[in-house]
């Protein structure tokens, strides 16, 4: 009498491992080229960077255009304001406003502009990211730091020339045509904080002339 065997019984090899080829549970076998090798480590990649710097072209165009509305805003701004004349204004009716210097501001606030966006492309392109970022905040603090110089330095030497203008007329203008003038300019919303003591000189000296 035949003994049946065990389902559990090993058909080859030792016990517990199945045969070479043997799927355990299908009953079907496969015939294997090779041997794989237990415990083989993948080969590395070797030469490829895991962190590739990139600067975008756009980086160096925006510095550019930041460079070009920094010039234009500050001085179109100065050249705006120092080349008002009052006395001219009063006297032989010129005209109050330097459409070259006009031309200038508003070109360097539209490069300003698009400086923003160039700048925002290249942050997108860029790695890493730092330069990029900082020039967002370049594109929108030097253009307003150099128009902001402009009229300081404007207004200066606007007071200057007025001043002199001033002593030079006295005697014949009156204050309120260079304060009519004057209150033209603070109309573009140029702050003149000479504006009163222009005035007391003109009277002062109309008095004395007088």
């Amino acid at each position: 009498m035949s003994i049946p065997s065990s389902p559990y019984a090993p058909s080859s090899g030792a016990a517990g491992v199945p045969a070479q080829g043997a799927l355990p549970g299908d009953g079907h076998t496969f015939e294997s080229s090779e041997n794989p090798v237990v415990g083989a480590l993948t080969p590395a990649v070797v030469g490829v960077p895991a962190f590739e710097p990139r600067r975008s072209r756009a980086l160096w165009v925006g510095i550019v255009m930041v460079a070009l509305a920094c010039a234009l805003l500050g001085g179109g701004t100065y050249v705006f304001l120092a080349s008002i004349r009052v006395f001219d204004v009063v006297f032989h009716g010129e005209g109050l406003i330097s459409w070259p210097s006009v031309i200038a501001v508003v070109t360097g606030a539209l490069l300003a502009l698009v400086a923003f966006v160039v700048s925002i492309v290249a942050v997108l392109r860029s790695r890493p990211k730092t330069m990029a970022a900082v020039l967002i905040l370049a594109s929108l603090v030097l253009p307003a730091a150099a128009m902001a110089a402009g009229v300081h330095y404007g207004v200066s030497a606007l007071g200057d020339r007025t001043m002199g203008q001033a002593l030079e007329y006295a005697g014949r203008v009156e204050p309120e045509q260079v304060d009519a003038v004057l209150g033209r300019v603070e109309g573009m919303g140029v702050q003149i904080p000479w504006r009163e003591d222009i005035i007391k000189t003109i009277r002062s000296t109309k008095d004395i002339v007088s």
